[in-house]
Protein backbone atom coordinates (compact mmCIF):
# COMPACT_ATOMS: atom_id res chain seq x y z
CA UNK A 1 0.00 0.00 0.00
CA UNK A 2 1.27 3.44 -1.01
CA UNK A 3 2.56 5.64 2.09
CA UNK A 4 -0.03 9.12 2.28
CA UNK A 5 1.54 12.54 1.97
CA UNK A 6 0.69 15.00 4.63
CA UNK A 7 -0.72 17.75 2.92
CA UNK A 8 -2.41 19.67 6.06
CA UNK A 9 -1.86 23.68 5.80
CA UNK A 10 -0.21 22.84 2.44
CA UNK A 11 -1.20 25.35 -0.66
CA UNK A 12 -1.94 24.32 -4.44
CA UNK A 13 -2.86 27.09 -6.84
CA UNK A 14 -5.77 28.69 -4.94
CA UNK A 15 -5.83 25.82 -2.87
CA UNK A 16 -5.40 25.37 0.95
CA UNK A 17 -5.74 22.00 2.39
CA UNK A 18 -7.56 21.89 5.20
CA UNK A 19 -7.59 18.40 6.24
CA UNK A 20 -7.77 14.80 4.80
CA UNK A 21 -11.40 13.35 3.82
CA UNK A 22 -12.86 9.97 3.15
CA UNK A 23 -11.05 7.70 0.25
CA UNK A 24 -12.54 7.11 -2.61
CA UNK A 25 -13.97 4.24 -3.40
CA UNK A 26 -11.08 3.53 -4.98
CA UNK A 27 -8.78 3.95 -1.91
CA UNK A 28 -7.34 7.10 -3.67
CA UNK A 29 -6.55 10.03 -1.26
CA UNK A 30 -8.95 12.99 -0.87
CA UNK A 31 -8.38 16.17 1.13
CA UNK A 32 -10.79 19.04 2.43
CA UNK A 33 -9.74 22.22 0.76
CA UNK A 34 -10.61 25.82 0.65
CA UNK A 35 -10.33 28.15 -1.57
CA UNK A 36 -8.45 31.09 -1.24
CA UNK A 37 -10.85 33.83 -3.43
CA UNK A 38 -13.86 32.60 -2.54
CA UNK A 39 -13.31 30.62 0.67
CA UNK A 40 -15.70 27.62 -0.90
CA UNK A 41 -14.44 24.32 0.79
CA UNK A 42 -14.29 21.27 -1.62
CA UNK A 43 -12.99 18.03 -1.12
CA UNK A 44 -10.08 17.65 -4.20
CA UNK A 45 -8.49 14.62 -4.92
CA UNK A 46 -4.71 14.35 -3.41
CA UNK A 47 -3.46 13.62 -6.75
CA UNK A 48 -5.41 16.36 -8.64
CA UNK A 49 -3.43 18.16 -6.51
CA UNK A 50 -0.36 16.74 -6.53
CA UNK A 51 -0.61 16.62 -10.69
CA UNK A 52 -1.70 20.37 -10.73
CA UNK A 53 -4.96 19.48 -12.52
CA UNK A 54 -6.83 21.54 -9.80
CA UNK A 55 -5.72 24.50 -8.76
CA UNK A 56 -8.73 26.18 -7.03
CA UNK A 57 -12.62 25.89 -8.01
CA UNK A 58 -13.69 26.62 -10.95
CA UNK A 59 -15.23 30.25 -10.02
CA UNK A 60 -12.05 31.75 -9.04
CA UNK A 61 -9.52 30.13 -11.35
CA UNK A 62 -8.44 32.25 -14.13
CA UNK A 63 -10.00 31.25 -17.50
CA UNK A 64 -7.97 31.58 -20.98
CA UNK A 65 -9.22 34.42 -23.01
CA UNK A 66 -11.64 33.38 -25.95
CA UNK A 67 -10.20 31.17 -28.71
CA UNK A 68 -6.83 30.82 -26.57
CA UNK A 69 -6.96 27.23 -25.78
CA UNK A 70 -8.08 26.64 -29.39
CA UNK A 71 -4.32 28.63 -30.20
CA UNK A 72 -3.04 26.10 -27.85
CA UNK A 73 -3.84 23.11 -29.37
CA UNK A 74 -3.42 24.64 -32.51
CA UNK A 75 0.33 24.85 -32.12
CA UNK A 76 0.46 21.58 -29.80
CA UNK A 77 -0.71 19.76 -32.87
CA UNK A 78 2.20 21.83 -35.23
CA UNK A 79 4.91 21.03 -32.21
CA UNK A 80 3.69 17.13 -32.65
CA UNK A 81 3.62 16.86 -36.15
CA UNK A 82 7.16 18.36 -36.88
CA UNK A 83 8.39 15.78 -34.00
CA UNK A 84 6.61 12.78 -35.51
CA UNK A 85 8.11 14.00 -39.43
CA UNK A 86 11.78 14.47 -38.07
CA UNK A 87 11.85 18.24 -38.02
CA UNK A 88 12.33 21.22 -35.64
CA UNK A 89 9.29 23.07 -34.97
CA UNK A 90 11.64 26.87 -34.81
CA UNK A 91 8.47 29.05 -34.92
CA UNK A 92 7.62 31.77 -31.82
CA UNK A 93 4.83 31.69 -30.16
CA UNK A 94 3.99 35.41 -31.43
CA UNK A 95 5.04 34.32 -35.12
CA UNK A 96 2.98 31.59 -34.89
CA UNK A 97 -0.06 33.41 -34.21
CA UNK A 98 0.93 36.13 -36.63
CA UNK A 99 1.28 33.32 -39.56
CA UNK A 100 -2.07 31.51 -38.58
CA UNK A 101 -4.05 34.88 -38.37
CA UNK A 102 -2.44 36.62 -41.26
CA UNK A 103 -3.92 36.40 -45.06
CA UNK A 104 -2.37 33.51 -47.12
CA UNK A 105 1.31 35.18 -48.30
CA UNK A 106 0.85 32.95 -51.74
CA UNK A 107 -2.69 33.45 -53.02
CA UNK A 108 -4.09 36.42 -50.08
CA UNK A 109 -6.78 33.85 -49.10
CA UNK A 110 -8.37 34.86 -45.57
CA UNK A 111 -7.71 32.28 -42.63
CA UNK A 112 -10.52 30.01 -42.10
CA UNK A 113 -12.78 30.22 -39.25
CA UNK A 114 -13.20 26.75 -37.15
CA UNK A 115 -15.48 25.85 -35.33
CA UNK A 116 -14.08 23.83 -32.13
CA UNK A 117 -15.02 22.14 -28.90
CA UNK A 118 -15.92 24.44 -26.28
CA UNK A 119 -18.00 27.17 -28.62
CA UNK A 120 -14.63 29.19 -29.46
CA UNK A 121 -13.13 29.93 -32.74
CA UNK A 122 -9.57 29.36 -33.87
CA UNK A 123 -8.36 30.98 -37.17
CA UNK A 124 -5.95 29.17 -38.86
CA UNK A 125 -4.18 28.96 -43.22
CA UNK A 126 -4.17 25.46 -42.68
CA UNK A 127 -6.17 23.73 -45.23
CA UNK A 128 -9.33 22.06 -43.87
Amino acid sequence: MARVLDLDGKKFGKWKVLERAENTNRGQSQWLCECTGCHRKIVVAGLNLMAGRSSGCQQCVKRLPEGEASFNGLLRQYKSDAKRNGRVFRLSRKLFRLLTSSPCHYCGTEPKRLWTRGDTWVTTNTMV
